[in-house]
This record gives structure tokens, C-alpha cells and sequence, in this order.
């Protein structure tokens, strides 16, 4: 069980083999990058392309409604001239 202050965090470990001058292996070296600020901001971006994407829809929305109330509006005296006649 661990811990409640148990913190999880992303880290992207890289390995990279260690060689001496003459060619012989000696190990490896590990460099561990702390990816958390990365994925913040990708959290951010990916919220505000939502935020974007919905009052972009939004917008087109309204402006169909607009652009068919107009029409309507507009071609219904031509329909009423032509049931009345």
C-alpha cells in the first residue's frame, strides 16, 4: 500500500550505453525527463480547441437560424398572395 502524499507523475527514462575509449562496454547511463508540464499543456490546448470547436458551432448555428428565419420570413407573403388568389 503506498502512501496518501504518494504523487504520480509522467517521466520519459532514456537509456544510453556508456563505452570507454577503447570500444569496451561499461554500462549505461539513464536520463529520466519529467514530462508533467508537457501534458498540462497539451490538457490546455485540448480544452481550448473544445471551447473553440463549440462556440464555433455555436456561431454556425446561429447563423443558419438567422439565414432560414430570413428566407422563411421573405417567401412566406408570396406563399399567402398565391393560396389567396
Amino acid at each position: 500500500m503506498r502512501p496518501k502524499r504518494w504523487l504520480s507523475i509522467l517521466v520519459q527514462p532514456r537509456h544510453h550505453p556508456v563505452y570507454k575509449k577503447n570500444a569496451i562496454h561499461v554500462g549505461f547511463s539513464k536520463i529520466t525527463r519529467d514530462l508533467s508540464e508537457r501534458r498540462k499543456a497539451e490538457l490546455r490546448l485540448i480544452a481550448a480547441y473544445d471551447e473553440s470547436t463549440k462556440l464555433k458551432n455555436d456561431f454556425l448555428a446561429c447563423i443558419s437560424h438567422e439565414i432560414c428565419s430570413r428566407c422563411t420570413a421573405c417567401s412566406l407573403p408570396a406563399l399567402s398572395s398565391r393560396t389567396v388568389a
